[in-house]
């Protein structure tokens, strides 16, 4: 809006007296100045209105709510310490103020081109989702888990595949889809398959969707993990973005992209302003309403990018959780079947929850878990140039 608002006065004014006096709103031109914008935009809307949405969801979506109990997945029962019953009233579903937040920031300060789009539109898809299952949590109470695993799943496979196809007709833009692999091996010889390629580009989307789900376990480790990794897409689409720098990078040039810059830096301002009440100790919980939204717009603009290697790098912590579960349900179940007997490598997964039954505080993981993923992401900066 800020964008297009100012370009028609400024061509409103062209060749009048008074374009001088409106010169300076060719600055929103700046990709940069609108990036800042859009940051610092969804920072305040999300600190502004923070304590508003908390009270709201506290008053009509926290009685009752239980978390996933799925032994595999979740911790189980936790120890005496209250921590139990303190979170038990914790309203959830505050995922809704970051996604508002990213929107009305991205609506504000964005050209709606049509990477941005299908990029909103994966999110309020993951969004409905998630607020679908967390309901149904609120709802059901202990008869009812929200969504079954199954259709959570099927919902998100089906979100991705829309996608997808709307990338895959698109003009111009198909090869972002079919050429998924050649991104992740870098060799040409793969770039034919492109139906292989649209199905790695599903996965992609809906494995890093449920990864921040299930990093979303503690106070402030998801959200503060997604802020760290959104420093990397901020970086990754302005490369994307500039041609000459792109071609220094050996990074893809696409156009439009700079668009996803301001997109993701809204990312960031709002993950920032919701860590402020989702720290330890939480006063509100994204639920899966923001960790499904916010995971697949990490996978949404990696595919857009074209540069879905960097991302995985930078998102080490995410893939560390969802596969230490599935290291845990394969060992478990494999090993009932060939030795009778069940064999995990893990206390408990997801993995954070293996630190806290070694005794490890629940601020420790999480800062210890910043640091590793701000490592990641430094190692995915420094391999731009590498590929």
């Amino acid at each position: 809006m800020v964008y297009y608002l100012s370009q028609a006065i400024l061509e409103r004014f062209a060749g009048t007296p008074q374009a001088d006096l409106t010169a300076w709103l060719s600055a929103f031109q700046s990709i940069t100045l609108r990036s800042a914008g859009a940051a610092v935009t969804a920072l305040l809307l999300t600190l502004g209105f923070g304590r508003r949405v908390i009270e709201y969801l506290r008053r009509y979506f926290s009685q009752g709510y239980v978390p996933e109990a799925r032994p595999e997945v979740k911790s189980p029962a936790e120890d005496s310490s209250g921590k139990k019953a303190r979170k038990k009233h914790v309203p959830t579903m505050g995922g809704v103020l970051i996604v508002g937040a990213i929107d009305v920031s991205a609506l504000l300060w964005a050209q709606l081109n049509e990477l941005v789009i299908v990029t909103m539109f994966s999110m309020l898809g993951l969004t409905f989702i998630g607020v679908w299952d967390d309901m149904g949590k609120i709802e059901g109470g202990a008869r009812r888990a929200g969504l079954s695993a199954r259709a959570k799943f099927l919902a998100q496979v089906a979100v991705a595949i829309l996608i997808v196809m709307v990338l895959w007709v698109y003009p111009g833009r198909r090869m972002l889809v079919s050429d998924t692999l050649v991104s992740l091996g870098g060799r040409e010889a793969f770039s034919f398959l492109a139906l292989l390629g649209a199905a790695a580009s599903v996965l992609l989307i809906v494995g890093l969707s449920n990864a921040v789900n299930l990093t979303d376990g503690m106070d402030g480790l998801a959200i503060g993990c997604t802020s760290i990794v959104t420093g990397v897409l901020v970086v990754v689409t302005y490369v994307a973005s500039h041609a000459i720098m792109a071609d220094y990078l050996n990074t893809p040039h696409i156009q439009g992209a700079g668009e996803l810059t301001v997109f993701t830096s809204a990312m960031a301002g709002a993950c920032l302003g919701f860590l402020w009440f989702n720290c330890y100790p939480a006063q509100v919980f994204m639920g899966d309403t923001g960790a499904l939204a916010l995971g697949g717009a990490i996978g949404v603009i990696a595919l857009l990018v074209h540069r879905i290697d960097v991302v995985l790098i930078a998102s080490g912590v995410f893939l560390a959780e969802i596969g230490s579960v599935v290291i845990q349900v394969i060992s478990s179940r494999g090993s009932r079947w060939l030795f009778k007997r069940d064999m995990r490598p893990f206390l408990c997964t997801p993995i954070h929850h293996h630190f806290e039954k070694l005794g490890w505080e629940e601020t420790k993981i999480v800062t210890r878990f910043y640091i590793i993923n701000a490592l990641f992401c430094v190692a995915a900066l420094a391999y731009l140039k590498t590929k």
